[in-house]
């Protein structure tokens, strides 16, 4: 059964869409076979890959009824790595899409679908805790909270929470974790927001993800950050070590708190 988590936040402008891309690609180079579905309906995965709005059919044409799922998967080229874009999708019909994906069973059946072909789906998500946003919830089996290193995006942080408590007595997803996001170690508000999730919440991801012009080159290019160039960008390899601290908490992996200690002599 594959691992199924929803990228979610109630602010926008928060990195959302470069945490699924980036942390999808690096789960993949790590040798994961992981799907990335768009379900934003302003197509933000498609926009950061420089592709237009209604360039592929994708999630809203299955749903539709109007696509075959196969038909419109599209293998990337990191190996590993399938992308499921957002589709065609004119922006008057933007209600009935989100009644469709809240109310209607094809969403979860389309998950379930794809559930047996990859080992993580990952799923990027509109901002705010609307019909979408819950939709994806409830199909995933964790959520990971980009945050960005501002009080008003702290602020937000228990909106996202009762959604989550409200899920789970659904039988809901999990917290996977808090991903601090746009860090500027220049200011004093960053350390201050950082610290008060680190130490008001055990899920904060260690690895944190810092306001870069990097980030703005590589969605100018429409690349993610391990293909800005042959060599792994060291903003790149940020994902790489959030990659591996999403595998060690899905594994139980201890924090070595309790771990034996071991003396030199």
């Amino acid at each position: 059964m594959s691992i199924r988590i929803a990228i979610a936040s109630q602010k926008g402008g928060v990195g959302k869409t470069t945490c699924a891309m980036n942390l999808s690609v690096a789960l993949s180079e790590l040798g994961y076979r992981v799907l990335l579905i768009d379900t934003d309906p302003q197509g933000a995965i498609n926009l950061s890959l420089k592709k237009g709005h209604s360039e592929f059919a994708g999630l809203v044409d299955v749903l539709n009824k109007k696509a075959k799922l196969t038909d419109v998967l599209i293998q990337t080229k990191s190996p590993g790595l399938s992308l499921l874009p957002k589709g065609r999708l004119a922006m008057s019909k933007v209600p009935q899409y989100e009644q469709l994906i809240f109310v209607d069973k094809a969403w979860p059946a389309l998950v379930d679908a794809c559930d047996p072909k990859y080992d993580f789906i990952l799923m990027d998500t509109p901002a705010g805790m609307g019909m979408i946003t819950q939709a994806c919830m409830r199909a995933a089996s964790d959520v990971m909270v980009p945050t960005k290193a501002d009080f008003l995006s702290l602020r937000s942080v228990h909106q996202v929470l009762q959604v989550i408590d409200a899920l789970a007595e659904e039988g809901g997803p999990s917290l996977l974790g808090f991903v601090v996001t746009m860090f500027e170690k220049e200011q004093a508000h960053s350390y201050k927001v950082a610290g008060d999730l680190w130490r008001d919440f055990p899920q904060v991801f260690e690895t944190t993800i810092p306001r870069s012009d990097v980030y703005l080159r590589a969605s100018e290019l429409g690349v993610p950050l391990a293909f800005l160039s042959k060599k792994t960008h060291p903003e790149g390899r940020r994902f790489t070590a959030l990659a591996q601290e999403v595998l060690n908490t899905l594994q139980g992996e201890p924090d070595g708190s309790e771990e034996e200690i071991r003396h030199l002599l």
